[in-house]
């Protein structure tokens, strides 16, 4: 194994750890009957294992193309519980939805890169998004005509994901003063490793 496949391999291990959190979550939420953070849980359980593939491994453009719808519906849950917060609360609760609705158009984004591209070679490689190799530039396997454009709209996905990873890290640290390392500290915690690995995936596209 090269230098060059460490991050990958690293935040692929990061990825599988949240998606077990998130899977005990699920399971305790399932017991008891509490189902309020369900919908988190379930998608971000997803995300981890996708995202994990796509930094170490392969997904074919069916499969990608499968998970983006997945993922799209998600992302139009979170959409409509950020209209909800903003009509129904107040425009101050927003924030939470439009942080997973945000991390969702990412997802898909990239996923539909990976669908796009094609061909007989696994998703990764096809979009010329071998992560590993830290090779995410949207040219064709033969370097030829590219097959996923990175181009304004890549920047407008990474600026927003920068977004939630600020707004992410901002709560954090009251979290962490307040109750250590405690339920919320660590829910913080997961989603802004998840946001800087979506955003690092991302730039890679540029």
């Amino acid at each position: 194994m090269t230098s060059a496949l460490g991050p990958g391999w690293a935040l692929a291990g990061v990825m599988v750890t949240i998606t077990g959190h998130h899977l005990t979550h699920v399971a305790r939420s399932l017991r008891s009957g509490r189902r309020a953070a369900l919908d988190i849980d379930l998608t971000h359980a997803a995300m981890g294992v996708v995202m994990a593939i796509m930094l170490v491994g392969s997904l074919t453009s069916r499969a990608a193309a499968g998970w983006a719808i997945g993922f799209t519906v998600a992302t139009g849950w979170f959409a409509g519980r950020t209209l909800r917060s903003y009509f129904r609360d107040s425009p101050r609760s927003v924030a939470p939805p439009l942080a997973q609705t945000l991390t969702g158009v990412a997802m898909v984004y990239m996923l539909a890169g990976t669908a796009t591209a094609g061909g007989s070679a696994s998703g990764a490689e096809a979009a010329g998004m071998d992560l590993g190799g830290m090779n995410m530039t949207g040219m064709a396997p033969d370097g030829g005509t590219p097959s996923f454009t990175a181009g304004w709209l890549t920047i407008v996905v990474i600026a927003a994901s920068i977004g939630v990873v600020i707004w992410t890290a901002g709560r954090l640290r009251p979290a962490v003063a307040t109750a250590g390392s405690g339920p919320g500290a660590v829910a913080a915690s997961c989603q802004l490793a998840m946001s800087v690995t979506t955003v690092y995936m991302l730039v890679l596209m540029v």
